[in-house]
């Protein structure tokens, strides 16, 4: 089976090995995010960004691989090289993620036929061996002369004094001729070391100078290669356009639609606001009108007696035989996704309504009051008592039915439906609601798919974000613009059959943070500051209508700073806040409340 080895040199993984097999991995996504294929530790490898590179196999060639960085803060090497974009890796290539960070060797095993083979190392051959030998001795040769000289003095055990001096004499002869020979040998020798060295040297100068050229080359190659990516980070330094993050991004935003409904979680059973007929029967026997307004109908609102004081909330009832609205709604919203596997964010306000404010019907005003045991208040002129204007009131906090209690909710919601919407497409997708988070307007959702999906990078500038920072936000405002007829064509053949849909067009706003909120602790005798909202970026931006809530929030290097969260009614919408993506981080994950 084929598969992807990658070995760790160094960082919290080094010398390990991680093996991916080709049938179950399409890409690998590397990064400090606990989603990552590839995980590096959050704390040691601080140099590894949340979403820092993927590696996926080559479209374009069959058994090849291509590397992108993930718009990381430190970059992403191959063979010590920053990349830009998409870049080929082969077998054997050494990958590092930020200059000094943790790196790995890249390897497919078995490796395919058409990767190139390291460089073999030749052995020594014949001709180099025979200069290693050592030639064997040469034999002397004696001069013929004294060979019959030696001859003669065998032959005869007796030697005159005149062929003694005769043979001392030839003797200095030759050894005079010998030495002279010599002489001419050593200065013949020295002549050809002193050849050889002169060869050799301009041998080399010329060797230098051609590898000073190839040196010079390279290092023009490499300074070429330096300033195209020195431009790219240039470029990327200088910020993304608008057009840009439009263009990266969108694909990985979606609308979410929901429909929901408020339920007695001890019966099953969905709870209506209680309206009763404006009429009764005076002690005349004459039915008159309860409350001097044309509504026939009119809402009936209860006083609840609680550990604060008296509340007043809707008059809650589930009896079939009762008349009044379920209280619920239909809505719409925004999310993007921020895993490859289909982790998607959004405001709680969209994906879990009844934890928030309610928003009553215009015409549930003015209504009646009434006490707990349903019968209508009245005050000292025997007028019954009224509620003229909207109060503020959270389904899943309701004082009726036994409040609550912790782990356990006497009232609850129950989504009728839950689903999301990709950019320009009419498929609804049906979501699964995760978690919501117990700080701040935020929910967790996923979608499932066997595709993988295009995800945002968060960056986390709580500490260092600053008024008048860029902010871009991505979301699908529900105004009649998105509205478009769809064409259907029939199998058969025949005229096109008009129907009239929704397709998800998203909208781009432009601005900055105007300011930012947030609650600061009393050090050294000063006040202690309570943000109403939470701690929330202030921003200067019109969006365009309901519908942007859980829309990211980008900063200018195309990184999601925020979760757009809402506008100010009465404003034209012109102010409006987002939640720091810090309480979005922390939802994805458990955190202890316990320290150690």
């Amino acid at each position: 089976m084929e598969r992807i080895v990658l070995r760790h040199l160094n960082g919290s993984k080094s010398n390990q090995v991680e093996e991916f097999p080709l049938n179950l991995f399409n890409e690998l996504v590397i990064g400090r995010d606990p989603s990552s294929t590839v995980k590096y530790d959050p704390d040691r490898d601080d140099l590894v960004g949340r979403q820092h590179a993927k590696i996926v196999r080559d479209p374009a060639a069959d058994g090849q691989f291509l590397i992108t960085d993930l718009g990381s803060r430190n970059g992403t090497f191959v063979n010590k090289q920053r990349i830009v974009g998409a870049v080929k890796v082969m077998p054997g290539d050494l990958i590092q993620f930020g200059a000094g960070g943790p790196e790995f060797q890249f390897d497919i095993e078995p490796r395919p036929e058409n990767a190139l083979r390291p460089t073999r190392i030749a052995g020594e051959d014949a001709a180099t061996a025979a200069t290693n030998v050592v030639p064997p001795t040469r034999e002397g040769v004696l001069p013929q002369n004294a060979a019959a000289q030696m001859g003669a003095m065998t032959n005869s055990t007796k030697v005159g004094k005149a062929t003694v001096e005769r043979m001392v004499k030839e003797a200095k002869g030759e050894t005079h001729k010998y030495m002279f020979a010599g002489v001419a040998a050593l200065i013949v020798v020295v002549a050809l070391v002193a050849g050889g060295l002169l060869y050799k040297s301009r041998m080399d100068a010329a060797k230098l100078q051609n590898n000073l050229a190839q040196q010079n080359q390279s290092t023009s190659g490499q300074l070429a290669t330096l300033g195209s990516n020195l431009d790219a980070v240039k470029e990327r330094t200088s910020g993304m356009t608008p057009a840009e993050i439009a263009g990266s991004y969108t694909d990985a935003t979606m609308k979410i639609e929901i429909g929901w409904n408020l339920i007695n979680t001890r019966t099953g059973n969905p709870l209506m606001h209680l309206w009763i007929q404006n009429r009764t029967k005076g002690e005349d026997g004459k039915e008159k009108r309860i409350i001097n307004t044309q509504q026939e109908w009119i809402a009936v609102y209860k006083a609840v007696n609680t550990d604060q004081g008296r509340k007043v909330e809707p008059f809650l009832t589930s009896n079939p035989n009762d008349s009044g609205l379920p209280i619920g709604s239909a809505a719409t919203g925004s999310g993007f996704v921020v895993t490859s596997s289909g982790f998607v964010l959004t405001n709680m306000h969209v994906a879990s309504p009844w934890k928030v404010d309610y928003s009553f019907a215009k015409e549930a005003f003015p209504g009646v009051l009434a006490d707990e045991s349903g019968k209508l208040i009245t005050g000292q002129d025997g007028q019954v008592a009224t509620l003229n204007n909207p109060i503020l009131w959270v389904p899943s906090d309701t004082k009726q039915f036994g409040g609550s209690n912790l782990g356990y909710k006497s009232v609850e919601g129950r989504r009728d439906y839950l689903k999301v919407v990709f950019p320009k497409t009419e498929s609804r997708i049906d979501a699964q609601f995760i978690r919501d988070s117990d700080r701040h307007d935020i929910s967790l959702i996923k979608v499932n798919l066997p595709e993988t999906f295009k995800f945002v990078e968060l960056n986390d500038n709580y500490d260092t974000i600053k008024p008048g920072a860029p902010a871009f936000v991505i979301g699908y405002p529900g105004i009649e613009a998105n509205q478009t007829v769809i064409v259907k064509y029939k199998a058969n053949g025949g005229y096109p059959q008009p129907q009239e849909g929704n397709l998800p067009n998203p909208t781009l706003s432009v601005g900055v943070v105007s300011t930012i909120l947030r609650d600061q602790e009393g050090v050294g005798g000063k006040d202690q500051i309570i943000s109403s909202m939470g701690d929330i970026y202030q921003l200067n931006i019109n969006t365009t209508g309901h519908g942007n809530s859980g829309g990211p929030v980008f900063d200018d290097q195309g990184r999601v700073i925020a979760l757009f969260t809402y506008g100010i009614p009465g404003a034209g919408f012109q102010v409006s806040g987002a939640v720091p993506i810090r309480y979005a981080m922390e939802l994805m994950k458990v955190t202890s409340v316990v320290k150690p």
